[in-house]
């Protein structure tokens, strides 16, 4: 599962995502329509899910990949994937290209993800705006 706190329109996400979709794994992006940046772990109050929509998308260069946009905070989003409401939960979920640095106590909240969740959770991040290849390396 690939997911951000920038937007599924997000340069770094859809780079991120063209380049799993080469590997052997089965790809879904389940992430925020809009930018949660500064208020990804939010996840908002529980009467909010009702009103949570979700639409499928397109990301280019990617055919085959199934892609979610949802009007919810990344955590909301990831906690909907984990609990299979896209299908089966994910082995592994990815978080990333994160447009800029991550800076002061966010980057460590990738590994308290980790731990909530119990699953692995690597998070690329690019101190330039623009992520290419080579935020991948």
């Amino acid at each position: 599962m690939v997911t951000n706190d920038d937007g599924i329109t997000s340069e770094g996400l859809q780079t991120l995502v063209r380049h799993l979709a080469r590997t052997e794994h089965d790809v879904v992006v389940i992430a925020p329509d809009s930018d949660w940046s500064g208020a990804g772990a939010s996840l908002q109050g529980w009467d909010a899910i009702a009103d949570v929509r979700s639409e499928l998308v397109t990301i280019d260069g990617a055919p085959g990949v199934e892609a979610w946009a949802v009007s919810g905070s990344p955590a909301l989003t990831v906690m909907l994937g984990r609990l299979g409401a896209f299908g089966p939960a994910p082995d592994l979920i990815v978080s990333g290209i994160n447009a800029g640095a991550m800076e002061g106590t966010d980057k460590f909240r990738p590994a308290r993800m980790r731990e909530l969740l119990n699953v692995p959770a690597p998070t690329p991040a690019t101190r330039s705006c623009t992520p290419g290849p080579s935020a991948l390396r």
